[in-house]
Order: structure tokens, then sequence, then C-alpha cells
């Protein structure tokens, strides 16, 4: 009997450590994990305890049959904290089905079980859904249908909603009950309530989800651009939600076409230069203010629907033909009531608003983009523009006549060289001041006149007088004004100034600050008034300084000069002009303050003779005239010789020879010599023989690699020190 109770308890003791053979625990798997428990190694959980920020996991192994508790339990794991920030969660992603979740700092930890397990019967029809995290209200797509799943509910979250999806697939016996976290912790309630389920089917939502807020400063918003129709919309800060359903949503209780193609633009701001819904192809059903410009509700042209016939007497259409109807497309359509399709669009013509175009612009008006202005208004700085298609038509309205196709400037400032239409190849209509300028008012030369009445001009409200300029019979014809334009201030300091540059004459001129306005006016201008000047103009301010000064080097006489600033004004006029007034001065000029340090100075250089000269800081002005000058004869032209400047001890060449010229002299200057140089066959009466074919280098420093005479070619005379070099006398062989 001793010896039968040993034996059983050697059975006992060796079955229970072939039991624990096959187990094992986890460790402390951390809440933070994605996955975590026995699943993971293929294994069972047996049980599991706390450990701090996680759970301790008993495992075993699958095979293992000793124990019946083991084999009913089934394939099931805990995912660990998965945060609500992210874009999938729960137990779907990995091909399980949830059984139950618990919060976790920032998100939720969920239970999982295998779909095929058999011991767990209540959770073999479990839907295959999921949670998708927080999917922020400023994401541009959001809800389920991106997984191509169906949504069965929301909730909301920190800045945005977390949406409830399962896959299009599931079953329709199979209901989809309401997540409480009473019945998702306990898998013997998922019976009952399925089993209370069966009867009803799964009501799948249609295709349909919500874009994220889109801003008011959007260009395009809506669920047009993605493919889709807009069945609801609720403010956001600072923009809209748009509520949007696939155009095949089964789940629409009306055709998704009964709704418009319509959306906002977005705050377009005043200064755009093109703003509306005609941009789009679109017509614009409504608008309202935003900071600094206007937000359009833009429709497309070909939407309508089936109940559009016969409604149009139940709007109240005034003269621009869209006001009721606008409020009407305004009022969205219910997310959960689609029986009611907007009234009938009345299209608008082509028409939209430039935004507020500067003053200072060059170029403005709706002419620019081949429209028609029908209305303009001030803005900050500028006027904006209303303009239509040229061929736009108002319903049930007379055609309007169509507009010149004049345009305004913007502000050219009195500092131009060009202003005006002219250089448009338009006719001036008109002008006004603007901020040092002139705002001038174009017209093109083949604009017909349009009458001048009391219709309402396209798009126009019936109330409002458009700001809208219109050649009338009372403005000169554009054939009968002179091809003539105001050059804008040119100031005195130009070297060019007035009308002959443009190939015109100049009929006028007026004071500007610094300068001169100069009216001009074509060759061929039949215009009697004018007066025609004689092909003359002002050079500006020619500074003492410049090497060549006066009208010759423009192939232009001389016909006067005043003083300016360190300088002279020359006035100069062509050689075939006929005017008798003119008194011709001889070809001659002054060549400016030729400095002393110069190289090569005096009128022999532009084959001229000289006349004068005179004293000017620093150097010599010098008059030369023409050889062939018809006038008196001048002063006794002194034999071809001038002075080299001061050439600095420095310069690696110096003196006559290198202009192929013989030195007479030379006098000392600031750090060198001012050679006296004339040419060689010249008869002057001083040569000095000694230095006839000889000059002086200057200091070649003794760093440089070359130096000496037999560079140039010559022979060495004799050197003399300087500062850190040698001063070389070169004669030629």
């Amino acid at each position: 009997m001793k010896y039968s109770f040993v034996c059983l308890f050697f059975v006992a003791v060796w079955k229970v450590q072939h039991t624990h053979a096959v187990c094992w625990d986890t460790g402390c798997q951390l809440d933070s994990w994605a996955v975590r428990g026995c699943q993971q190694y293929g294994m069972l959980k047996t049980g599991q305890k706390s450990c701090p920020n996680g759970i301790i996991y008993s495992c075993c192994d699958q095979n293992q049959t000793s124990s019946p508790s083991l084999t009913s339990r089934p394939k099931c794991w805990d995912t660990g904290c998965q945060l609500d920030s992210w874009a999938i969660r729960g137990c779907q992603q990995y091909g399980m089905i949830e059984t139950g979740q618990k919060t976790c700092p920032d998100g939720l930890i969920f239970s999982c079980c295998e779909d095929s397990h058999t011991s767990a019967s209540p959770h073999r029809g479990r839907p295959k859904c999921w949670d998708t995290g927080c999917q922020l209200d400023s994401w541009a797509v959001r809800g389920c249908e991106q997984y191509g799943m169906l949504e069965t509910g929301q909730k909301s979250c920190q800045g945005g909603i977390v949406y409830s999806c399962c896959e299009s697939n599931t079953v329709g016996n199979n209901a989809i009950s309401s997540k409480t976290k009473n019945s998702d912790n306990d898998i013997s309630s998922a019976t009952s309530d399925n089993s209370k389920s069966t009867t009803a089917s799964h009501k799948a939502k249609p295709k349909c989800w919500e874009t994220g807020c889109q801003l008011d400063s959007w260009l395009v918003r809506g669920c047009e651009q993605y493919d889709m129709v807009e069945v609801g919309e609720k403010w956001c800060d600072g923009g809209l939600v748009y509520s949007c359903c696939d155009k095949n949503a089964t789940g629409l209780t009306s055709a998704p076409n009964s709704k418009p193609k319509c959306w906002d633009t977005g705050c377009q701001l005043d200064s755009w230069a093109v703003r509306g819904c005609q941009q789009y192809g679109m017509v614009e059903t409504g608008q309202k203010t935003c900071p600094n410009g206007i937000i359009y509700s833009c429709c497309q042209t070909s939407s309508a629907n089936s109940n559009s016939s016969g409604k149009e007497s139940h709007s109240n259409t005034d003269t621009s033909g869209h006001t009721s109807n606008a409020n009407d497309i305004s009022n969205k359509i219910s997310s959960n009531d689609h029986s009611s399709p907007p009234t009938t669009l009345t299209v608008k013509p082509k028409c939209w608003d430039t935004g507020c175009q500067q003053d200072s612009w060059q170029v403005r008006g709706c002419e620019q983009y081949d429209m028609i202005e029908v209305g303009q208004k001030w803005c900050d700085g500028g006027r904006i523009y209303s303009c239509c298609d040229k061929n736009a038509t108002k319903p049930s309205a007379v055609a309007q006549p169509a507009k010149p196709k004049c345009w305004e400037t913007g502000c050219q400032l009195d500092s131009w060289a060009v202003r005006g239409c002219e250089q448009y190849h338009m006719t001036e209509i008109g002008q006004r001041p603007c901020h040092q300028g002139l705002i001038y008012s174009c017209c093109e030369k083949n604009s017909t006149n349009a009458p001048v009445g009391g219709s309402t001009p396209i798009g126009s409200e019936s109330t409002a007088t458009p700001l809208v300029i219109i050649v009338t019979p009372s403005t000169p014809a554009a054939a009968s004004k002179p091809k003539c334009w105001d050059t804008g201030c040119q100031l005195d300091s130009w070297a060019v100034r007035g009308c002959e540059q443009y190939g015109m004459v100049e009929t006028g001129q007026k004071q500007c600050p610094n300068g001169i306005v100069y009216s001009c006016c074509e060759n061929n201008s039949t215009v009697s008034s004018i007066q025609l000047k004689p092909k003359c103009w002002d050079t500006g301010c020619q500074l003492d300084s410049w090497a060549v000064r006066g009208c010759e080097q423009y192939g232009m006489v001389e016909t006067g000069q005043k003083q300016c600033p360190n300088g002279i004004v020359y006035s100069c006029c062509e050689n075939n002009s006929t005017v008798s007034s003119i008194q011709l001065k001889p070809k001659c000029w002054d060549t400016g303050c030729q400095l002393n340090s110069w190289a090569v100075r005096g009128c022999e250089q532009y084959s001229m003779m000289e006349v004068g000269q005179k004293s000017c800081p620093d150097g010599i002005v010098y008059s030369c005239c023409d050889k062939n000058v018809t006038t008196a004869p001048p002063p006794k032209v002194e034999h071809k010789c001038w002075e080299t400047g001061c050439q600095l001890s420095s310069w690696a060449v110096r003196g006559c020879e290198q202009y192929d010229m013989e030195e007479v002299g030379q006098k000392e200057c600031d750090n060198g010599i001012v050679y006296s140089c004339c040419q060689k066959n010249s008869t002057a009466p001083v040569v000095r023989q000694a230095t006839k074919k000889c000059w002086e280098t200057g200091c070649q420093l003794d760093v440089w690699k070359s130096r000496g005479c037999e560079q140039y070619s010559m022979i060495e005379k004799s050197q003399k020190a300087c500062t850190n070099g040698i001063v070389f006398t070169c004669c030629r062989p």
C-alpha cells in the first residue's frame, strides 16, 4: 500500500513538471508597445499580471493538452496603447477581431482575437471593423472611404473626429452594434447582442467623407475637386468643412446630380488682377465679403436638375438676373435630407471683377483680357473694373451695344521719358492728375463711338451707375486728334532730351522739377494748329569734366548754350533745318575740362583744330572747330603739339615716343613729368636734339621681372635710382 502511494505521487509530480515545461512568462510588456501578449510567439495566454507601465503575460505552447483550460482559450492578445493621433488603430489591421478595449494615456489598448478560433464562437460573426484614430479637422481627406470601408459611427476628439469603419463586405446578418465600454469588455454580452440583431440588416453608409477645414484663403474649395457631390457643410475656424459623397453612392436618397456642381473660391483679395468664377469656366451665383476681398460662389454652366423646367417664375429676378437664385444656392443641401433639390441656376453672363488695379500700373482695365468694361468702382489707390466677355448676352434683355476698346493707362509719372496713349497706338480721350503724374484715358483708333443712352450695362444693377468712359459725339473723333503726346519730365542732366529722339517734332514745352516736359507730335500730323518747331533740342547739362561735349557729336549744329551747375546746356539743331531764325554757329565745341593727368588732350584727337582754351580745375577746356569750317578764320593754329598730362614716375612707359611724336619739352608735376610732344613732321621751332629719340621709362621697381629698354626694342642710354627701383633712359637704335 505504501509502495502504491509513492508511485502515484511520483506520477502526479511528473505530470505537473511536464505540463509546465512548455510555458513561460513574457516579462513586462509596456503599454506603449504596438504588439503585446503571447500570440506573437505562436503561444496561448494562460494568465497575466500587472507590472510598472505594462503587463506580464503567462504563455503556453498551443499543442499543450494536459489542461482543459488551455484548449478552451482563444488566440488573443492586447495591442498596446494605440494613440488617438494614429491614422489606423484597432485589431482589424492584424486580421483579428476586437473583443475589448481600455483607455491608456492619449489612446486605447485593444484586445484582439483570431477570427478563425473555434472556441470563441461569439466572435466569429464580429465584423472586420476598426477606429481610425483622431483625424484632424485640418486634414484634406478624412473618414472611412479612403480605406475602402464604410463608416458605422464617429466620436469627437481633440481637434477632429475618430471614425468607426467596417469592411464593405461584412455580411448583412451580423449587425454592427454601438460600441460601449461594457459590451466591449464583456465577451459573453457579445453573444446576446449578436442574437438580438440577427434579423437586422447591416445598413451601409454611402461613400462619403468630410474634407476637413478648408480655409477661406484657399483658391479652390468644396467637393467638386474630388469629383464628388456636396451634401452639406459646416463652419470651422477660418473656413468651411464640406461633406462630400461619391456621385454613384447608393446611400443617397436622391440622385447626386440633383445638386449643381458648385463651390466657393476662397477669399480672393482685392489686389488680385483676376477674380471671380469666370476664370474657372463657371458662373457666379453669389458672393460674400472676407478680409480684403470677396468669396465667390461658383457653379458649372452645365449644372442643371430635373426639376428646372417651369421654376423661373418662383425667383424674384432683378436686372442682374441672379439675386434670388444666389440665395437658393447658398442654402446648402442637408446631409440628412436630399428630397429638395436646389432651384434652377440662372446663368450669369461671363463677367468678373479685376481686383484693385493701382493707379501706378501702366495698363489697367478690361481690354487687356479681351473683355469689355461694364463698370468700375474706387478702391485704395486705384479702381476695380467689372469686365464681361465680348459675346456675353443677358437673358431676356436687349443686347447691349459694344463698348469701345478703351482703357486707362494708370499713373504715368512726370519723370517718365514717354507718356500718353500714342505709345500704345491709341488715341487720348481724356486725362486726370494723379500723384506726381497723369492718368490717360485711351481708346483704339478704330473704335466707333458708342451711343449715349440709359441702357444698363451687362451684369450691373439697375440702381447702380457704372463709372464708364463712353466716347460720345461731343468727343473729337480719333482721326481728328493729332498724334501727339508729352514726354514726361526729362531731367537737365540727361544727355539727350526732346522730341527728336522719337522721330517727332516739338510743339511745346513746360518746366518741371529739374527738367522740361516736351510736347511732341508726329511729322505727318495734319493738324494745322501745330506750329512745328525746328528739329532742335537741348542736350542737358554736359559737365565740364566730360571728354566730349556740345552738338557736334550728334551730327548737329549749336545754336546756343546756357550755364548749368558744373557744365553747359547746349541747344542743337539739325544741319538741314530750314528755319531761318536759327543762327547757325560754326561746327565748334568745347571739349570739357581735360585734366592735366590725361595722357592725350586737345582738339587733335577729334581731327579738329584748336581755336582757344581756358583753364579749369586741374586742367584745360579746349575750344575745337572743324577743319573745314566756313566761319571767320580762327586764331592761327599752332603746330601739331600737345602736352601729355602728368605721367607718374611709377608708370612703365612715359614720354612722347609712345605716341610716335617728338618731345619738345617737359615740366615737373606732382610725382611725375608733363611732356610737350609734337608730330615728327612738325615745324616746331625748338626741338631738343638730346631727347629727340629718347625717353625715360619711369621708375621700374626692383620686384619687376622684366625691366630696362630691351623690352621696347630700344637701347639703354643711362639709368638713375628711384624709390625701390631704377629709371631707365632709352633711345631708338
